[in-house]
């Protein structure tokens, strides 16, 4: 038996609709993760990386073959497929670097590069311009403000060698660096693990290689500096370089 036609109605006027809210949801552009960088930190950066949280590794220098100068700033343009999560690394003149991760581009439209750090610009600031007296991630005329944490100085004590001197502390800052395969050869296995640790944790490749003439951005948290690196090579031959300062340290290479 054919249902009635007032049955049929109310289904065939929900096709329609349901088609155009589906529509309207395709038709959505998808959020810009683009921003803009000022550097406020009193040195010259020397190279900008900004890349997808989903990424392996940072990418192509966003400066190209330029600099960003002490109060100058830098517009950056991602790929809205990306996403809005972005890490980001700069590098400046003399090799030390800054990271930032899992930052929501889409939001905080605009960054700015601190001595030791990457902070979002004070509401209001005029684009273009360097962070004014007082405000979050300020440097005003007198330079770069200290971190909120200010790093706490040597204990007291006798150093070896030097009775009654401070102790010496094991480095701290950011330990990320390239490594670069400038040899015929394949790596198979790459490993970077803390001096201070007993054991080589994961391989930093994952499922991946590092063909002879690539390179290969390896993340590291920000914290120790003296790091163990192991490589393996394809044919099995094991490299190792111990208690490397890798804060010091921009790109490892092996010929």
């Amino acid at each position: 038996m054919r249902p009635p036609l007032f049955c049929l109605r109310p289904l065939l006027l929900a096709l329609p609709i349901a088609c155009l809210l589906a529509s309207a949801a395709a038709a959505q552009p998808a959020r810009d993760p683009s921003f803009e960088i000022v550097n406020a930190s009193g040195r010259i950066v020397f190279q900008l990386f900004a890349n997808a949280v989903t990424e392996r590794d940072w990418g192509r220098d966003h400066l190209g073959a330029g600099t960003l100068r002490p109060g100058q700033s830098f517009q950056v343009r991602l790929p809205p497929e990306g996403g809005c999560l972005t890490d980001i690394r700069v590098v400046f003149q003399g090799g030390a670097a800054i990271e930032r991760r899992r930052v929501d581009t889409c939001t905080e439209r605009r960054l700015v590069i601190e001595a030791t750090a990457i902070t979002s610009a004070p509401a209001g600031q005029a684009p273009g311009q360097p962070p004014v007296a007082g405000g979050k991630g300020s440097g005003g005329g007198a330079g770069p403000q200290p971190p909120a944490t200010a790093p706490q100085p040597p204990s007291a004590g006798p150093a070896p060698g030097r009775p009654g001197g401070p102790v010496a502390q094991a480095p701290r800052g950011n330990p990320s660096f390239w490594i670069v395969n400038n040899s015929r050869r394949t790596m198979r296995e790459l490993y970077a693990a803390p001096s201070s640790l007993g054991s080589w944790g994961p391989d930093r490749f994952g499922t991946g290689v590092l063909p002879g003439g690539d390179r290969f951005a390896v993340r590291l948290p920000e914290g120790e500096c003296l790091y163990d690196v192991r490589v393996v090579w394809a044919d099995g031959r094991i490299e190792d370089r111990r208690r490397i300062n890798l804060c010091d340290v921009i790109e490892l290479v092996y010929e």
